[in-house]
């Protein structure tokens, strides 16, 4: 028989086996009616906390049901099968709850496949389970299985790690689960939420063109990159979420998140429908480079990704509770599945960050020979800078570059406050004056990279490797075009390797007076180590960086920068959290998803302020989000930072910008402290450019982005400005 004609014959199969269990959408029932019977082919899975799950074994989809609330979800858009518009290729990836990539190594070939067109081949056997149901699936000569489990507040979808069956002509290359999740047709109304940035909202057959498809966690870092891209955000959530007609879910990658990429796409985009999902990719490729102009694709032979891929899916339970309720999912999973608590002590309404040291060349007949630690702002001058914010409310004070080894770049070991700083001595008068003051002194750490030997670290035997197995160097780049400083190369240490360094670094910081560890680079990095016999993959990092984070805070206070989930989650303190998004042309609104899930779990700050390209907005952001202000300075004049690393921070001299620093302090911090560390019990946006946020002490902040005043309820909020209630 010819191919094409199998071909259509399986598809054709597949269409008509899920032609006998779609249905199509009824009206959800209202609250104390008889639920409607379950659609043809499915039958109840199980059923906790006034949920319903409904599983078709033979498609492998399932429904899931608050008969209570009159509110259901679906796996797949099953109406689908009756959209006339759709082609063959389009309804199998809607019908389909599992899609993906199967590789033959032998020859590079990438076969797509969807569960619709396995299912009507008899590839894919389900049967009921305790809790749920498991699908058991073959995909073009790689084995699997996929299970489905109602779990209290949430449906947990497993594509367990030691179900995968693979064999030397069949790897599993890629995979999705639920792809089509929720998805809402021409007709329907809704919105798509993603983790860009702080959040954004696409909604529903918004006309745009475009797609959100971004890796969770940003660019893995072990590949060599000698230009980037730097204007785009990261996503630091693990979560997507998808409200159809009222009916609002959010999904939450727990399972396998640094291998993930999430998609979302408006109606118009690839598909009639407007659909938001995840990949997950298990194996990597890379090309390696035989000549200047010869390449060759290489895979990742022994794959890194061992862990079960996981989602929960956590359904609102309220009609059209929009991106608060989603908010409200997350803090669940936050603190019932990662044990974050409330925060009990009151955080600081401001930051200081205090760049104390930097590299430089000693010469010797003008002839320049090694680096020493060379002063930017002494211990004493930081003392003095902290001084002018003292007065204005609380302050915590973060030191980078302070310890010798860290300014030479050697790898994170026991501290060594530097000399030309002042010594041990000069920074125990500083953290004596800080606790005079009441400020939390933490100690900057690069955890995860390094620039040199030392510390009894090399590039040869410590740096993870790429798939090429070369050392995953990592550049500094020209804003101005995006291209590398090669000669500034960096490298990232093994991950195994951080827990056992903040061991080592957290309590001698605490013997120096600190009161906390500000862990600089790893709570923004993902990044696998290919090194043959050390394989990591980037989900192994970030639990190695969530276990070094945590050591931190076992010895005091832990702060992380960036704020990637894995290492938020452990800390005390986010710093350079994002603020906004990438401005997508697919977006139709940027949320602070990101600081309303968060409030009151952890401090979250974004990135200091006089470093902003508007501070003025910068300022605003922090009293809608409840967020501290920042502030990063050295005690330099900007000719005194050209040829050091910083020289790109043009806002970073104290002497240039101090004053004004000082006079912001004065006239936020008061304000700020009403809301810092508070959760945030609403938010909404009564008017363009104009934000109104509610804070679970009762305090109301209204700020306007405009340039005119607003009014609003009983006020105005005046052009860039803000008004609060007490």
């Amino acid at each position: 028989m010819k191919a094409w004609i199998k071909r259509a014959l399986s598809a054709a199969l597949a269409l008509a086996l899920l032609a006998g269990t779609a249905f199509a959408e009824t009206p959800a029932e209202a609250p104390g009616e008889t639920p409607a019977p379950a659609p043809e082919g499915y039958i109840l899975a199980a059923e906790e906390n006034g949920l319903s799950l409904y599983a078709n074994l033979a498609s492998g989809n399932f429904i899931l049901r608050d008969e209570a609330a009159g509110l259901e979800w679906a796996s797949a858009p099953l109406e689908a099968e009756n959209d006339e518009n759709l082609k063959g290729a389009q309804k199998n990836q809607l019908l389909s709850f599992v899609t993906g990539a199967v590789l033959n190594p032998d020859i590079g070939k990438e076969t797509q496949f969807t569960s619709a067109i396995l299912a009507g081949r008899g590839d894919v056997k389900g049967e009921l389970t305790d809790g749920g149901y498991r699908l058991d699936i073959d995909a073009e000569g790689v084995q699997f299985s996929v299970e489905v489990t109602l779990d209290g507040d949430c449906v947990r979808v497993v594509l367990p790690a030691d179900s995968i069956q693979e064999s030397d002509e069949a790897w599993l290359q890629s995979v999705s689960l639920a792809p089509s999740l929720n998805a809402g047709s021409g007709q329907d109304e809704g919105f798509m939420l993603v983790p860009d940035g702080s959040g954004a909202i696409i909604r529903f057959n918004n006309g745009r063109q475009g797609s959100y498809n971004e890796p969770v966690y940003g660019a893995e870092r072990a590949f060599l990159r000698t230009a980037l891209a730097t204007e785009k955000q990261d996503a630091p959530l693990p979560v997507y979420g998808i409200e159809k007609n009222g009916a609002g879910l959010l999904a939450v990658i727990d399972g396998g998140a640094a291998a993930a990429s999430i998609r979302a796409a408006s109606a118009g985009n690839g598909s009639t429908y407007n659909l938001a999902g995840a990949t997950f990719t298990l194996r990597e490729k890379d090309q390696q480079f035989l000549t200047d102009d010869v390449s060759q694709t290489i895979y990742e032979e022994e794959r890194t990704v061992t862990g079960d891929l996981s989602l929960r899916l956590y359904p609102v339970r309220q009609q059209s509770g929009g991106y608060m309720a989603m908010a409200d999912c997350l803090r669940s999973y936050l603190t019932d599945e990662l044990g974050m608590q409330p925060q009990t002590e009151p955080a600081a309404a401001g930051v200081l960050t205090v760049y104390c040291g930097v590299a430089r060349r000693q010469q010797v007949l003008g002839i320049p020979l090694w680096e020493t630690p060379a002063a930017l702002t002494t211990y004493e001058q930081a003392g003095e800078m902290l001084n002018a914010f003292a007065s204005s409310g609380s302050m915590a004070l973060e030191l980078e570059a302070w310890d010798a080894g860290q300014i030479l770049g050697k790898a994170l070991a026991e501290p060594d406050p530097a000399s030309a700083l002042g010594g041990k001595g000069e920074l125990e008068t500083l953290a004596e004056t800080c606790d005079e003051l009441n400020v939390p002194l933490l100690a900057g750490a690069q955890l995860a990279s390094f620039s040199r030997g030392g510390s009894g670290l090399s590039v040869k035997k410590d740096a993870v490797r790429t798939l090429t197995q070369e050392p995953a160097a990592q550049y500094p780049f020209w804003l101005a075009s995006s291209s590398a400083k090669l000669e500034q190369a960096s490298y990232l240490r093994a991950p195994d390797q951080l827990p056992g360094a903040m061991e080592t670094f957290a309590p001698a910081a605490m013997e120096l007076g600190f009161d906390g560890v500000s862990v600089t680079d790893a709570g923004a990095l993902s990044y696998s180590n290919y090194r043959s016999g050390s394989l990591a993959s980037a989900d192994d990092s970030a639990a190695y960086t969530a276990e070094a984070v945590d050591i931190a805070a076992q010895n005091g206070l832990a702060a992380v920068h960036g704020g990637f989930l894995f290492a938020a989650a452990e800390a005390d303190l986010v710093l350079d959290a994002p603020s906004g998004g990438s401005r997508f042309g697919c977006v139709d609104q940027e949320i602070p998803f990101y600081q309303i899930a968060l409030s009151g779990l952890v401090t979250v700050a974004s990135e200091p302020v006089n470093l902003q390209a508007d501070p003025d907005t910068a300022v605003l952001w922090a009293l809608e989000t409840g967020s501290a202000l920042s502030w990063a300075f050295a005690d330099q004049n900007l000719l005194d930072l050209e040829g050091t690393d910083l020289e790109g921070l043009t806002g970073l001299s104290w002497q240039m910008g101090g004053e004004t620093a000082a006079a912001q302090a004065a006239e936020v911090l008061p304000e700020l402290e009403k809301v810092v560390g508070r959760r945030i019990t609403g938010h909404e946006t009564p008017a363009e450019g104009v934000a109104l946020t509610t804070f679970d002490n009762g305090v109301r902040v209204a700020v306007n982005y405009t340039g005119a005043d607003v009014a609003l309820e009983d006020a105005t909020v005046p052009a860039m400005g803000w008004y609060i209630w007490e």
